[in-house]
């Protein structure tokens, strides 16, 4: 098989997956109306991956990576969410944060005592994987000059302007975010604040203007993006499903 034959189909099954995965994952945290709403939201946003960028085949695996790890995380199977880090930093080492996620999701249901001891285990598969795969083929990590890459950033969010592409993929999803974080449980608080913390990395350490590599802060925005519809809505659309209850935060009875 040719190499662009080969490029072709990781691309179009990892693609197919991740709107599989998507809904699932939504699916779960809101039910099915918003699942729709979401992957129809997706499906808007992904032309976009292929505008102002250099094609990297591992891209698309990676996000359903990201979407299969957000599913355990919320399912709370960390053993097999263990082996899914490890798998999607050998894909693309950038996942190596998510258990940043797991802190913010479990802090408030575990505590400290029980969330750091998990987040260390999880960051330690996954940077241990990390170290592993540079052993094995030295050379395969690229210098970053965060400085040069903030400032690239920069340029292109002043000379693009309104067709940045993060800009138009990202400005809905985190309107919708911040409009529902008030009401939104504990998964999806988790995922607002970890996008803050992504979209520092990714602004200092990519070309900013290629959205093909910030899909993943996309996509852990979205369900605190489902309460915000829920309360631009005045409860027309409902927030539903079991994770919801599980995780949500406790009523206060005056």
């Amino acid at each position: 098989m040719s190499v662009s034959r080969a490029y072709y189909q990781i691309e179009t099954v990892a693609l197919f997956g991740s709107c599989l995965a998507l809904f699932a994952l939504l699916n779960m945290v809101a039910g099915p109306a918003f699942a729709f709403a979401g992957l129809l939201l997706y499906g808007c946003v992904l032309p976009l991956t292929y505008v102002l960028y250099f094609f990297h085949p591992w891209d698309r695996p990676s996000l359903v990576a990201w979407i299969l790890a957000l599913i355990l995380t919320l399912q709370r199977r960390w053993v097999a969410l263990a082996a899914v880090l490890a798998i999607g930093v050998t894909i693309k080492y950038d996942i190596v944060v998510f258990p940043l996620f797991v802190f913010f999701a479990e802090l408030r249901r575990s505590g400290w005592r029980g969330t750091v001891p998990l987040v260390a285990a999880l960051s330690l598969v996954g940077i241990g994987t990390f170290f592993v795969l540079l052993k094995i083929a030295p050379g395969g990590m690229d210098d970053r000059d965060l400085m040069y890459l903030s400032t690239v950033s920069l340029r292109d969010l002043w000379n693009l302007g309104l067709s940045n592409p993060p800009v138009l993929a990202l400005t809905v999803p985190a309107a919708l975010a911040i409009a529902g974080y008030s009401r939104a449980n504990d998964f999806a608080k988790a995922g607002v604040h970890f996008g803050l913390v992504l979209t520092v990395i990714y602004f200092s350490q990519t070309h900013f203007r290629e959205f093909r590599a910030e899909t993943p802060l996309f996509v852990v925005l979205l369900p605190a993006a489902m309460f915000g519809i829920e309360r631009l809505t005045g409860g027309a659309w409902k927030v539903s499903g079991s994770p919801t209850e599980i995780h949500a935060p406790p009523v206060v009875v005056p």
